[in-house]
């Protein structure tokens, strides 16, 4: 396949040296190479060689701390930001010291075009979908090669040849038009990015639309949650009219140091929705479409901190993510109270009516509790719905049924969340609960929003959102999970 790498990737692909160096805040006299990369966890990483000195000895000191860089080459301009020293040695007799940073994220300017309009941007993720089938719009790729032959004659003196190869095609990208803006998701090619990751590209164009950063952001979390992944951003690149990049950054994966990158990037797909199956593409696309434009019309509630949360379980211990899934609908729950939709804003009573009732009572019961204040206040808010309570009232207002295989994953939450220990019988049953407490929260969602089907996690089976989980599945579930333990099961594989 024939590509151009500056519109396929980000610009870290491999190893640059930074050279012709006219302006920099390093205080180091004796440079012989700086050199940027990614490492094995795609961590950017700053390298800076040269000679020991005295000099140099001392500002390395100094480098302890987290510092920000800039570097003004005679073709770039660079801005490092939150580098730290990783590795510092010294070597003799070659007198040379060579000084590792980690960086959190890069801004390049590319000084020729520096002042360009800016017609594309591309977004590089890391951890995107492994169903490649869901890319339906095929690309085009061809080289055009022009070759010019100059010679010394008076007549016909120059040849002007151009050679056009085979063009190559492939189902790589999904184009969604939406209401405001539109943009094109595109599978990264395999060649690109590191082998252990499927990536993903997002771009925009100025005759579509550019939406500004906090609309990017907002689309790229539906796309993630759609997707059943969790994107994480390692760059984005702008382009002028004829692709010539104009700046770009990347930066340094933002998840915990704990979180094995490339095993997150193994994990199989949590998607909400059915992408393909039985689907033409224009319909696909369109439902696509659907869900992201009331995704970002939704003024009433605001369903970004509790998908980002969502998102952010996919990356942990399966013991956290059942925590940090109850935690969403926890949130979730208040902040639908909190809106105009609610229609009770979780009271069980209103408060008027509330104070109506006990108000004969109050200052006797003031005076019987006036040593248990805690107590007090609950009586006080009692008309307040709280804790279980409230998570089954906001089910209620949402007119969503539920069943047992929905009430026992929320009550399953509470034994990883108070440090109970599971044996295999235990975490078979919890890996099943936890992709039954994920339906439910992506049922939800897509029920704010207006869609009418979703995916059941524990069967793969596609459901009217009205339909909760299958009680039959679940007594299956259970009877294989008696009759063939999780330790049987490992020892015959």
């Amino acid at each position: 396949m024939k590509y151009l790498s500056k519109i396929e990737w980000e610009f870290l692909q491999e190893e640059k040296e930074i050279s012709f160096i006219e302006e920099t805040n390093l205080d180091l006299f004796e440079v012989t190479k700086i050199y940027l990369k990614r490492n094995e966890k795609y961590e950017i990483l700053l390298g800076i060689i040269g000679k020991v000195n005295q000099h140099d000895s001392e500002e390395i000191k100094k480098l302890n701390q987290p510092v920000d860089i800039h570097i003004k080459t005679k073709f770039h301009t660079y801005n490092l930001f939150s580098c730290h020293i990783i590795k510092d040695t010294m070597t003799y007799p070659q007198n040379e010291y060579n000084v590792v940073f980690k960086v959190q994220n890069v801004e390049r300017n590319i000084n020729k075009y520096s002042d360009n309009e800016e017609y594309f941007i591309k977004e590089w993720y890391l951890n995107s979908t492994q169903d490649s089938l869901i890319f339906k719009r095929g690309t085009s790729f061809n080289i055009k090669k022009e070759f010019i032959k100059t010679r010394d004659i008076s007549k016909n003196s120059e040849l002007n040849i151009l050679e056009e190869s085979m063009p190559d095609s492939i189902l790589d990208s999904l184009f969604l038009e939406l209401n405001d803006y539109s943009i094109l998701l595109q599978e990264v090619p395999q060649k690109f990015g590191p082998d252990w990751s499927k990536n993903l590209g997002i771009e925009y164009q100025k005759e579509l639309n550019i939406p500004p950063q906090d609309i990017r952001k907002k689309i790229v979390e539906i796309i993630s949650f759609l997707l059943g992944r969790f994107l994480i951003k390692i760059g984005e690149t702008h382009y002028d009219k004829d692709w010539n990049i104009i700046n770009d950054s990347c930066q340094s994966p933002l998840i915990p140091i704990q979180i094995d990158l490339k095993q997150i990037c193994k994990k199989s797909d949590r998607s909400c929705i059915d992408f393909y199956e039985g689907f033409p593409l224009p319909i696909v696309e369109k439902r696509i479409c659907y869900i992201i434009n009331n995704y970002l019309n939704e003024d009433k509630i605001d369903l970004s901190y509790v998908i980002h949360q969502l998102l952010l379980s996919m990356i942990v211990p399966v013991e956290a993510e059942i925590v940090m899934i109850g935690a969403c609908l926890d949130k979730l729950s208040e902040i639908w109270f909190k809106s105009s939709k609610s229609k009770s804003n979780g009271e069980l009573i209103e408060k008027k009516k509330f104070d109506e009732l006990i108000e004969e009572y109050v200052d006797n019961l003031k005076n019987s509790f006036k040593d248990y204040p805690k107590v007090f206040i609950k009586i006080e808010n009692a008309f307040q719905a709280s804790g279980k309570q409230k998570v089954d009232f906001f089910l209620e207002e949402l007119e969503l049924e539920t069943g047992d295989v929905e009430k026992d994953a929320r009550f399953y939450r509470n034994k990883p969340a108070h440090g109970h220990l599971l044996d295999d019988e235990g975490l078979f049953k919890l890996m099943y609960l936890t992709d039954a407490y994920r339906t439910l929260l992506n049922r939800i969602i897509l029920k704010i929003l207006n869609y009418e089907v979703y995916i059941d996690l524990t069967s793969g089976n596609i459901l009217s959102i009205d339909e909760k989980l299958s009680e039959e599945n679940y007594e299956n579930y259970k009877w294989l999970s008696d009759n063939f333990p999780l330790k049987a099961v490992e020892e015959v594989q």
